[in-house]
C-alpha cells in the first residue's frame, strides 16, 4: 500500500467531500482569475462561481488564456465559464457578469478567491467572512495574502500596506 499513514484514508474522504460540496467564488476573470479558475477546476473542485464586470479586449489575449480572438467584446465571466465547463467533466462554473446578478444573501461560500485591483468600502461584512485568498498584480509587481477569520489580520487591517490607487 502506497499510503501507510493511519489517518490518510480519512483525509481522502474529507478531501473528496470538500471537492464535491465546497462552493468557491473567484472575483475577477483577468490574468490571475483565469489561472485560478483553471487550477481550481483541474484540482477537482466542482462548484465554482466567477464574477467579472469586464468584457474581453484584444489586449487581454496575450495573458488570459481562456479567451480567443472570437471572444473579443464578450463578458469575461461568461466566456471563462464556457471554456472550463466545455473541457473539464463534472465541473460547473457559473458566470455572473455583475454583482447584481448574484443573490448574495442566499449564496454561502466555503472559500473566496479574489483577484481585483481595488476594494470598495463596506463591500465585505466581517460577520460573513470565510477563508479568503487575495491576489493581484500591477505591472511587474504582485501580491498575495491569505485571510483566515480569527487567525490572521482582517482585510481592512492590511489595506494600508498597499500603495494608494492612482486614477488616470
Amino acid at each position: 500500500m502506497q499510503w501507510k499513514h493511519i489517518n490518510f484514508f480519512f483525509f481522502l474522504q474529507s478531501l473528496q467531500f470538500l471537492l464535491e460540496t465546497c462552493k468557491i467564488l473567484v472575483v475577477g476573470a483577468g490574468g490571475l482569475g483565469c489561472e485560478l479558475l483553471k487550477n481550481l477546476a483541474l484540482s477537482g473542485f466542482r462548484q465554482i462561481h466567477v464574477v467579472d464586470m469586464d468584457t474581453i479586449d484584444v489586449s487581454n489575449l496575450n495573458r488570459q488564456f481562456l479567451f480567443r480572438p472570437k471572444d473579443v467584446g464578450r463578458p469575461k465571466a461568461e466566456v471563462a465559464a464556457e471554456f472550463i465547463n466545455s473541457r473539464i467533466p463534472d465541473c460547473c462554473v457559473t458566470p455572473y457578469p455583475s454583482w447584481k446578478c448574484m443573490n448574495r444573501k442566499h449564496f454561502r461560500l466555503g472559500i473566496v478567491k479574489m483577484s481585483l485591483l481595488n476594494y470598495e468600502d463596506g463591500e465585505v461584512q466581517q460577520s460573513t467572512v470565510v477563508p479568503f485568498i487575495d491576489g493581484g498584480t500591477e505591472g511587474f509587481k504582485g501580491n498575495a495574502r491569505v485571510i483566515l477569520p480569527g487567525m490572521t489580520a482582517c482585510i481592512e487591517c492590511t489595506l494600508e500596506l498597499y500603495p494608494p490607487q492612482v486614477s488616470v
